[in-house]
């Protein structure tokens, strides 16, 4: 998915979420957001905002909203 957040198309970064099942009741999910070299300079702060920002909004809140156990953090 494209994830602009209100910049230009060419700025805009991509989002994947892949689902590899595990079991009949489980899954591993893996989310991967890309691209960040097109917001040149700004991109690499960014990425380390999005980086801890993805752990809380996708491993925590999703996780919990789910009915799961988050995993350690590493």
């Amino acid at each position: 998915m494209a994830w602009r957040l209100g910049r230009p198309v060419e700025q805009g970064t991509l989002v994947s979420v892949h689902f590899e099942p595990l079991s009949d009741a489980s899954c591993r999910v893996t989310l991967t957001h890309e691209n960040w070299e097109r917001l040149a300079e700004e991109g690499a702060k960014m990425r380390d905002g999005y980086n801890m920002g993805w752990v809380e909004v996708f491993e925590r809140r999703f996780a919990d909203y789910a009915g799961l156990v988050s995993p350690p953090s590493t």
